[in-house]
């Protein structure tokens, strides 16, 4: 068995103190490990921290539409303020055929059919080629159930512009409101060769052949 000598184990002794001097230099420079600290109950009722989406950081909120009473408003205090400018420009200019047919138009949308057919008929008197004012006319006579009337006047709007579409399917209401169905047929056909993109048309082609056409 193989011996160490004195020397030879002295030697080793010395090395070692020397190691473990600087393991504990090293120690004492870097301080004590810190303690894990041991959540409280009130770290548990923490809010986690969001960070905002980037995607979301220009998004603005769908404004809330205005009810149907709301909007109903704006359009009759809009209607009021035209009649009151167009009324104006008649008073300034009483041969202003736009100015009857526009405010024709805006007492119509406020359910004034009398007043509504009024101006359509003095915009005639001045202007009888208006092709509108007869269809607009005929529009509040349909309202009021006059249908014949109504009919005529469609009639003179097809006559002076047979592509004036509209005309077709005005009229075709009012002929199938008479229970005529076969003119309201003809009239649908009509009025889907100049408006074959109208939004009515699947119902129309239903009813034309209901009636026959």
């Amino acid at each position: 068995m193989r011996s160490y000598s004195g020397h030879g184990f002295n030697a080793i002794l010395v090395l070692a103190a020397a190691f473990l001097l600087i393991v504990l230099s090293a120690c004492q420079a870097a301080g004590p490990p810190a303690a894990t600290p041991t959540p409280g109950v009130a770290d548990f009722y923490l809010q986690p921290t969001i960070t905002p989406n980037p995607a979301h950081a220009n998004f603005t909120p769908t404004p809330t539409r205005p009810s149907m009473r709301e909007q109903k408003e704006a359009l009759g205090s809009e209607l009021d303020e035209a009649i009151v400018k167009l009324t104006e420009a008649i008073e300034d200019d009483p041969t202003d055929v736009g100015a009857y047919s526009d405010r024709g138009e805006a007492y119509a949308q406020q359910g004034e059919l009398e007043s509504a057919i009024a101006d359509f008929t003095k915009a005639l008197e001045l202007d009888p080629d208006l092709v509108a004012a007869y269809n607009f006319r005929g529009k509040a006579y349909s309202e009021q159930r006059k249908f014949d009337e109504a009919i005529a006047d469609f009639t003179k709007a097809i006559e002076l512009d047979a592509e004036y579409a509209i005309a077709y399917y005005n009229r075709g209401v009012a002929y199938q409101n008479s229970d005529k169905r076969k003119e309201a047929a003809a009239d649908y056909k009509e009025y889907l060769r100049l408006e074959p993109d109208a939004p009515q048309k699947s119902r129309l082609k239903q009813q034309i052949q209901m009636f026959g056409g």
